[in-house]
């Protein structure tokens, strides 16, 4: 009975031991957002456990290109970083990754999909090109579009064993649980959406 509240404590207090440092060798990783934050700690984390080959996704070229120097003088692996442009703010360019992505990378073990933005109290609202607010339509629509467009090119160059990541923070928690909810009531939405695929 008392299981889950200790392992709630745990997992809240204690941090596990990290893998082996050669448990990524000769993988490929995707990481969207893996420029600033936690998608930039995760790369990094990657490329110390000597992945082979980290993609990282930005908006602009100059971010990019900052991050992946950053990233390898900072790293002890000796893997490469690839950058490519992502902009998840219109479902539009998410495709186009989608169908880039596919085209250009033959071989893939793990897809983190970790791009978000925060907008904070005081903030006015944005609305993107599709008319949702930014921060769901980044965080929530466009992150399971490209998860969705990803899966069938993940069996076939993930060798029927590559992993699809859904990582953020806990306001896109917040935003993914409130999309599930939305898709599952209201039929309108889900078709929406579809209608993009």
């Amino acid at each position: 009975m008392l299981k889950l509240p200790y392992k709630l404590y745990r997992n809240k207090f204690y941090i596990p031991s990290l893998p082996p440092a050669n448990s990524l060798s000769g993988q490929t990783i995707l990481i969207t957002g893996g420029n600033t934050g936690l998608g930039f700690a995760l790369a990094l984390h990657c490329l110390n456990l000597n992945a082979s080959l980290v993609i990282i996704t930005t908006r602009t070229t100059a971010k990019g290109l900052a991050a992946k120097a950053q990233l390898e003088t900072q790293t002890t692996g000796t893997g490469k970083v690839q950058v490519m442009l992502l902009d998840m703010s219109t479902l539009g360019a998410v495709k186009e990754f989608a169908d880039q992505v596919t085209r250009e990378v033959k071989v893939i073990d793990v897809v983190y999909l970790n791009a978000g933005v925060q907008n904070f109290p005081g903030y006015a609202p944005t609305v993107s090109k599709d008319g949702w607010e930014e921060t769901l339509q980044v965080n929530a629509w466009s992150t399971v579009l490209l998860g969705l467009l990803l899966l069938p090119w993940l069996k076939v160059a993930g060798r029927g064993k590559a992993r699809l990541s859904f990582t953020g923070s806990g306001s896109k928690f917040f935003f993914f649980c409130l999309l599930l909810l939305l898709l599952h009531s209201s039929r309108t939405l889900s078709t929406y959406v579809l209608d993009v695929v």
